[in-house]
């Protein structure tokens, strides 16, 4: 497991690019292989790129699949920056000035370039400025169309990336076929768009009905939350009674509604696990889409890992 670790964590770290995404792609469907299992890239237009999900092993002998946002996240040029994925309304809210205030202050400068510098400094020096403005028009055009990768990306999402073969090795060779581990594309702290895809696909192999656990931000906090609806809130039960880690496990029951802006959104048969640390009701998990996002408690991670695996050895 260590050399997933060291390969998942460094080499394929950031996921962000078409390239990146393809390269991970390349890896984790032969790690998955040497495991028996078969793998699927489909790519959908989304805006103005593709999102490329990865399926491996097959719907129709699977009886839990695991859903695991791989891609990873645009970086967020805000101190103190936490995000909490499951709480859609909340984090919309506070998206707002991380997203929005960096982006008005690159629009002030570029008004300052284009109206007021032309009026204040003499035309040849203009000629040397003109070079930095539209190096400013670019980067406010990535900005606000794509973001820049985030390099540091445990917690979102290598951690459950390397936790899924982690959990493949654990099982019998005889048990793999039952669990199926989807990788998703396209998504974001808010809003999982990702979703209808993996719903199409599942569809087209008549296993809209599969149970589906989303690990989503795991790895740091003094909490670990499965947030559960109606139709997941026994397999919660289940988890919690095989779960012997050391961080406090919390459930969260909610309604369909529960999932809006989620990357469980439009996942009728979904629940997520993810860690983070309590702010009154809320899960906050901090770092997250900042160069800060660099460590782990492996303990947490071991103890996600170990539940997982003792409920998936005694589900019939």
């Amino acid at each position: 497991m260590e050399n997933y670790k060291e390969l998942y964590l460094n080499k394929f770290g950031k996921r962000f690019s078409k390239k990146e995404k393809m390269a991970f792609y390349n890896a984790i469907s032969e790690d998955f292989g040497k495991l028996g299992y078969t793998s699927d890239l489909q790519e959908e237009r989304v805006k103005f790129s593709k999102a490329r999900h990865i399926y491996i092993g097959s719907p129709k002998q699977a009886k839990t699949t695991f859903v695991i946002p791989y891609n990873t996240p645009a970086k967020i040029m805000w101190p103190n920056y936490r995000s909490f994925p499951q709480d859609g309304f909340h984090q919309m809210k506070k998206m707002f000035v991380p997203t929005y205030i960096p982006m008005f202050i690159a629009y002030g400068l570029l008004l300052v370039f284009t109206y007021l510098l032309p009026g204040m400094v003499p035309a040849k020096v203009m000629t040397y400025l003109y070079p930095v403005f539209f190096v400013l028009l670019g980067f406010m055009l990535i900005f606000v169309f794509r973001g820049f990768g985030n390099k540091k990306n445990r917690v979102n999402n290598t951690n459950a990336i390397v936790m899924a073969l982690d959990i493949a090795n654990a099982l019998p060779a005889n048990r793999r076929k039952e669990v199926m581990f989807i990788f998703s594309d396209g998504n974001k702290p808010a809003g999982g768009v990702a979703n209808p895809a993996i719903m199409n696909y599942l569809t087209k192999a008549n296993k809209s009905s599969l149970q589906l656990i989303s690990l989503f931000c795991l790895g740091n906090g003094d909490t670990l939350q499965m947030m559960s609806d109606r139709s997941s809130k026994s397999i919660a039960k289940d988890l919690g009674k095989v779960y012997k880690g050391e961080t406090t496990l919390k459930t969260k029951h909610i309604g369909e509604e529960g999932k809006n802006n989620t990357v469980i959104e439009g996942l009728p048969k979904a629940m997520m696990i993810t860690s983070g640390n309590r702010e009154g009701e809320l899960l906050a998990v901090p770092n997250v889409s900042t160069s800060k996002d660099t460590t782990s408690d492996e303990g947490l991670l071991n103890g996600v890992c170990e539940m997982l695996v003792a409920y998936l050895q005694k589900k019939k």
